[in-house]
């Protein structure tokens, strides 16, 4: 019985040994078949997820925006006398019927288009109507604040855009340079084409950089591009025809990935409209069929517009650094940066390529150095691209954060010091034959934090002593004529006198006929400015389409334009400054005229620089020369 145990046993181990050889048999086979054929990688497919702001966040984000372009409502000055003669003179003749016009605005030129005006006067005509404005100071009031609600509402819409394609960190990066630059406290609220052109093309970046949800399909897409066409195309037919250079990026890349007949149809039904209700409005006031964004190209393509002053190659520049001080610094080297980032960043935790990167900054740099080329340069030029700008550089500064946390990584034992993680996770699913990889930044190293923190400060901190220094030394104008009306009103309740107020050489820093009360006009007293002066509309209703007299194109002098004697001025607006050619009229004029009020306003030819650039109590203050911005008034015994 034991032998018969012991030879089952036997057999039993034979049949596994031979079990065993049979699979090892067929492992080896069909390892060496798999080897024969075998299978292609799979295809790397980088990918990422797109958030987007709520309802509240975005109505958060509106409010607090609103809120700071509202203060600059109360407290900026008004930067150019192109913003008052060209357009808040006409909104003025359109809701008061009176005003003040210069050659553009001649049915012989018609560089001008009214749509563009009576959009604003349709605003302050429906705040009079809804809330009894007293004065029209406060109508102008109202106009400026709803011009800086609706750049609020522009700004919104573009940075919401800016969260979904860049991500949370160029979206806090972009929102404290646009919240805290002097250049977009200076013109949020500007009453000019410039700022029309800028909100208009932040809803089509906005658009451009939006990715719609999933959900929406075709249907999402198709709306998309249909926003950024109609507001691109409000830009250039409305607002500045010269804004047509930044669209062109876009217009090639909503071309490639919309379709060209798809985009070609946009185009067409928004350029229909726009330019039929140009024309349109055009018609009734100028009683001519024209198109006046031709005419004004037509004019500035020779050298009309270098009559009104030229400067040098670096005048953005400098100005740009005002305004944006470090901020500009960082946008004008992105593309080197964008390079290293591309470089050095390994593709898993890049959201862009760098192609990517420059089609959504290269309208920034061609608007730059077009104009710079351009021997007419104004400020109010460059606000067009202020939100390219500020994108611009907050690109740069995250690439530049990437590549200094991989080039100075922290030692291991420092890093777990600290409890900081070198790596992120890559997660990645296989689906078929495609390897579908989720594109997540890495973590920021110690040292870019520190390096965050001080360009921020800095930013800010010079971002806010510089629009301090322009509100506390160049406010004087709109407090004066704000007090100047105030008086007006109050002391000729029961008079049906005309009464002047006369400037000199402060002519061009005159708010606007606004701050003018009824029966109350402005008067010109010749100074050492040798150019064309506006003059008073013709009365209503024809005072748009009647031809002016002693009109020209070319900036020559008109002396129909000036008082033709100073008694004739009730009231005389002046800065009295140092070094001056015009006579100080508080002094030559002091036995006819009393002292009604003076503000201070900086005397700029005798202040040193960096003291008058920024504001710094106890710092720039003792060196500040200042000069008397004042009012005169008629002595009682000198009217008649």
């Amino acid at each position: 019985e034991k032998e018969k145990k012991n030879m089952g046993l036997s057999k039993r181990k034979q049949l596994n040994s031979e079990k065993a050889l049979k699979k090892k048999t067929t492992t080896n086979g069909s390892s060496k078949s798999e080897k024969e054929k075998p299978t292609s990688p799979p295809e790397v497919i980088y990918t990422r997820h797109y958030k987007r702001l709520g309802w509240v966040e975005l109505i958060i984000l509106f409010t607090l925006i609103g809120c700071v372009r509202l203060f600059s409502v109360l407290t900026a000055p008004i930067p150019d006398c192109d913003e008052t003669f060209n357009y808040w003179e006409p909104t003025h003749l359109l809701i008061y019927k009176t005003g003040l016009q210069t050659w553009e605005y001649s049915p012989v030129f018609a560089l001008r288009s009214y749509f563009y005006v009576w959009m604003h006067a349709a605003i302050g005509q429906l705040g009079a109507m809804v809330f009894a404005f007293s004065s029209k100071v406060q109508t102008f009031y109202f106009i400026r604040g709803a011009l800086a609600l609706a750049c609020a509402a522009c700004e919104t819409y573009f940075i919401n855009g800016i969260f979904t394609q860049f991500g949370m960190r160029i979206f806090f990066y972009t929102l404290t340079i646009l919240v805290s630059s002097t250049g977009m406290f200076c013109s949020a609220q500007n009453f000019l084409p410039s700022t029309f052109s800028m909100c208009c093309l932040m809803v089509a970046y906005g658009s451009w950089y939006n990715e719609p949800p999933k959900v929406l399909g075709e249907k999402g897409q198709r709306r998309k591009w249909k926003i950024c066409i109609f507001a691109a195309g409000c830009s250039v037919i409305v607002g500045w025809p010269f804004s047509v250079v930044c669209v062109f990026p876009l217009a090639m890349d909503t071309i490639y990935r919309s379709g060209f007949f798809n985009s070609l149809i946009e185009a067409i039904q928004a350029s229909f409209l726009y330019i039929s209700i140009t024309i349109w409005f055009d018609w009734i006031y100028y009683k001519q069929i024209m198109f006046t964004p031709f005419n004004l190209v037509n004019y500035n393509k020779g050298s009309g517009s270098e009559l009104y002053g030229t400067e040098p190659f670096s005048f953005y520049a400098r100005n740009l650094l005002l305004n944006f001080n470090v901020y500009f610094v960082f946008a004008m080297i992105a593309p080197l940066l964008f390079a290293l980032y591309s470089i050095m960043i390994p593709r898993r935790h890049r959201y862009h390529s760098f192609s990517q990167l420059m089609i959504y900054t290269v309208p920034f740099y061609i608007w730059f150095f077009f104009f710079s080329s351009l021997p007419h340069k104004e400020e109010r030029f460059m606000v067009v691209v202020y939100p390219l700008l500020a994108l611009s550089s907050a690109l740069s500064l995250e690439c530049y954060l990437q590549v200094v946390s991989r080039l100075f990584r922290l030692p291991a034992w420092l890093a777990r010091a600290f409890n900081v993680t070198m790596k992120a996770k890559i997660p990645s699913k296989v689906v078929g034959n495609k390897r579908y990889i989720i594109v997540r930044k890495p973590h920021r190293g110690v040292s870019s934090w520190f390096f965050l923190f001080a360009f921020l400060i800095v930013g800010i901190v010079i971002s806010v002593c510089r629009s301090m220094a322009i509100v506390h030394h160049y406010a004087a104008p709109l407090q004066v004529y704000d007090k100047l009306s105030e008086h007006i009103m109050s002391n000729t309740v029961h008079t049906h006198k005309t009464q002047y107020v006369c400037v000199g050489k402060e002519w061009y820093r005159f708010p606007s006929s606004f701050f003018l009360p009824h029966k109350t006009r402005l008067g010109f007293l010749r100074s050492s400015f040798r150019g064309l002066l506006p003059k008073y509309f013709e009365p209503w209703p024809e005072s748009t389409s009647v031809i002016p007299t002693s009109m020209n194109d070319g900036n020559v002098e008109e002396m129909d334009r000036y008082v033709k004697d100073i008694s004739q001025c009730d009231y005389i607006v002046d800065l009295d400054l140092r070094h001056q050619a015009e006579p100080y009229y508080k002094d030559t004029l002091r036995s006819s005229y009393d002292v009604l009020f003076s503000f201070p306003f900086l005397d700029a030819a005798s202040t040193p620089q960096f003291s008058r650039i920024l504001y710094i109590p106890g710092v720039t203050t003792p060196f500040h020369v200042y000069g008397s911005y004042y009012v005169l008034k008629k002595k009682s015994d000198q009217t008649e």
